[in-house]
């Protein structure tokens, strides 16, 4: 399995990083491995497990900022200026993925695929202009297709290879399949090809091998080897701004839990740690670990989540401004001087 795993990350970051994202799908006809059964279970455990989802996804998002290829195009665009933009990017990704939960995106016109598309589009919109000129197949892309399956394993590898850790109880291999077997749809409507995408379902055993060596080799390795300033500082500023509907969130309990999780040790973090941040470690631990696994638990966080949710869009202008005020900002930086900072 490892072997295995280890010849197909190869050909993802050396092939799968010369072609862009920008691969459009038909959307009119499923590929032939979609299986309806599989999506639909998929679908209905998402929404089911709905706050779990959404702090694996955090999880995984706060890793993936540590990523170069990943970070360079969240700088370019200037939506992530501050902490109120960066909240309200985050802010709009949950409420995307919701939707992609909750409705059908191979319908069209449906609300989830409505969805889909202006993700595919904003994706599109900053490959053409970071990618001008670029040959494929011999260069190196932003929002390549690497890069998107480094994407998909922050949205669904952690709740895969830890799935009691937020709070997710798959009664078998099968529902682990049907998670995957959703994203891999979302992926692939996205324009992850079918030769890269990394949640093949079929191949459980290979999966599970293939995402722990892309969380040992890709995720982790950024975070522990190849950390600057402005990953460090993204990553906190993206929990920050989900404190504005979270607020029993804190950001260095957030991230004892998480970096147990990895395996990660942390002298600095270790050194921070006051005892409302170990309180809020070890609250998170007994919430995901054993609170969402009672009956009715998790239905009853997955409505206080939507309405936190519905209620940053009422208030999101105030949100924004009490944002505005943390003296956190990231510059607009060009391919040549984000290369040249990171050499």
């Amino acid at each position: 399995l490892e072997i295995e795993a280890e010849k197909c990350l190869k050909k993802l970051k050396e092939k799968g990083i010369k072609y862009p994202c920008d691969w459009i799908p038909n959307l009119s006809t499923k590929p032939k491995w979609y299986n309806n059964a599989l999506f639909k279970r998929g679908e209905k455990l998402c929404q089911e497990n709905l706050f779990g989802m959404f702090f694996s996804h955090l999880c995984g998002l706060y890793v993936l900022v540590h990523v170069p290829s990943i970070l360079y195009p969240l700088l370019s665009t200037g939506k992530s200026k501050n902490v109120s933009c960066i909240f309200l990017r985050y802010r709009d990704t949950l409420i995307h993925v919701s939707k992609w939960y909750s409705g059908d995106i191979w319908e069209t016109d449906s609300e989830a695929q409505k969805s889909l598309n202006v993700v595919r589009k904003m994706h599109l919109m900053v490959s053409d202009r970071l990618n001008k000129n670029k040959i494929e197949g011999q260069d190196n892309f932003y929002l390549s297709q690497y890069d998107m399956c480094l994407t998909l394993f922050a949205f669904c590898g952690l709740v895969t290879l830890f799935p009691s850790s937020f709070g997710f109880f798959p009664t078998s291999d099968y529902d682990l399949k049907c998670v995957l077997h959703f994203w891999r749809c979302v992926g692939y409507l996205l324009g992850v090809k079918d030769e890269y995408n990394i949640c093949n379902e079929q191949k459980l055993d290979e999966v599970k091998a293939y995402f722990n060596l892309i969380l040992e080799k890709e995720m982790k390795h950024a975070l522990i080897h190849e950390i600057r300033p402005e990953s460090a500082l993204m990553g906190d500023a993206i929990i920050e701004s989900i404190r504005t509907f979270i607020p029993l969130l804190k950001t260095n309990g957030f991230k004892r839990y998480l970096f147990d999780i990895l395996s990660v040790q942390s002298d600095d973090l270790d050194e921070s740690m006051n005892w409302l941040n170990n309180f809020n470690y070890h609250l998170m631990n007994f919430h995901f670990k054993y609170g969402l696994s009672f009956p009715l638990v998790p239905s009853i966080f997955n409505k206080l989540l939507k309405m936190a949710i519905n209620r940053t869009t009422i208030r999101e202008e105030k949100i924004c401004i009490f944002l505005s005020k943390k003296a956190v900002t990231f510059e607009r930086l060009s391919a040549a001087e984000f290369e040249q900072a990171s050499s």
